[in-house]
């Protein structure tokens, strides 16, 4: 019976040895395979990745291309209609000279035969009802535009004025409008000493007051109809001058494709530009832009930049 126990008891511990050599090798086992699972997740994560970003890149770069043709193709519309103008008013303008030569043959004629006043009197009533023919039909002309080409512009174009400065349009305009909207490329030097500092900083309203209102002095739209729209100088025409819209400034930055903040600046926003005041208020306060080009809520109180917006007549622009 001793030899029997002895046998089964030298079994019992290889088996154990068996399963805690077996218990030993496992975790290695499992640890490997896992490391591998990782690895080979990782690769498939990275190559997914690589073929999202190729796909957004790719589909980047076909609406970089179709908004290029898009603008390409405005442009050469804005051209074509450019070129029928004034090819229209040639051929008008050809028309009333070969006109004014036929008049001027015939009074000629008609003096040379008239041998008392009844016939001079009838020859100068022919004379005036023609001439007022003459200027009652230029002045139609003249309201269709004949004779007036004002230029078409797309949102963000870079126009310069009489003063040198820089300013981008707002809305689109075509060649029959003889007025344009501009945002100014900076913001206003308030107190005049050639360079833009925290010194140029203008609250929204002074007294607390969420409002775009030109009645109160201590107002921002009062400052700019009464203080900074007379230093604009000799521009022609009626002058608007106001802030942007949140409207207004979204299809900006739709317009370029911007999104919703950049790391790079440009004319809409930058850390050169600060923060600035536009004119869309909510919940009592006042948006600004920011340096990366997104919304803050405000007081009205706090001190910001200020980028002013014109409507002027197109003939001012250089």
């Amino acid at each position: 019976m001793s030899a029997k126990k002895q046998k089964l008891s030298s079994k019992l511990n290889k088996n154990q040895k068996t399963k805690v050599a077996v218990a030993k090798r496992k975790p290695s086992t499992k640890k490997g395979t896992t490391k591998k699972k990782v690895q080979r997740q990782s690769i498939t994560v990275r190559k997914k990745l690589t073929i999202i970003e190729e796909n957004l890149n790719e589909k980047k770069e076909l609406v970089k291309e179709e908004f290029s043709k898009k603008k390409k193709k405005e442009v050469a519309d804005s051209n074509s209609a450019r070129l029928k103008t004034k090819k229209r008013k040639v051929d008008i303008l050809k028309w009333l000279r070969e006109f004014i030569l036929v008049i001027k043959n015939f009074i000629i004629y008609i003096f040379d035969k008239a041998k008392n006043y009844k016939r001079l009197i009838t020859i100068t009533m022919i004379i005036l009802i023609i001439f007022a023919t003459g200027v009652a039909v230029y002045k139609k002309l003249d309201k269709q535009d004949v004779f007036t080409y004002y230029g078409a512009y797309q949102i963000g174009d870079k126009v310069v004025l009489p003063d040198g400065s820089i300013w981008y349009v707002v809305d689109y305009s075509n060649n029959k409008t003889a007025r344009i909207k501009l945002l100014a490329e900076k913001p206003i030097d308030v107190n005049n000493d050639g360079k833009i500092d925290n010194k140029d900083k203008l609250p929204f309203d002074k007294n607390e007051k969420a409002e775009y209102n030109k009645k109160n002095e201590g107002n921002i739209a009062h400052y700019l109809e009464m203080t900074y729209k007379s230093t604009l100088g000799d521009l022609k025409g009626t002058i608007a001058v106001n802030l942007l819209t949140s409207k207004e400034y979204i299809k900006l930055r739709d317009s370029f494709e911007f999104g919703y903040e950049w790391k790079n600046g440009n004319f809409l926003a930058s850390t050169t530009l600060g923060y600035w005041w536009i004119n869309t208020i909510q919940n009592s306060k006042v948006y600004t832009v920011n340096t990366i080009g997104s919304y803050v809520l405000l007081p009205s109180t706090k001190e910001n930049y200020v980028r002013p917006v014109i409507t002027i007549d197109k003939v001012n622009i250089k």
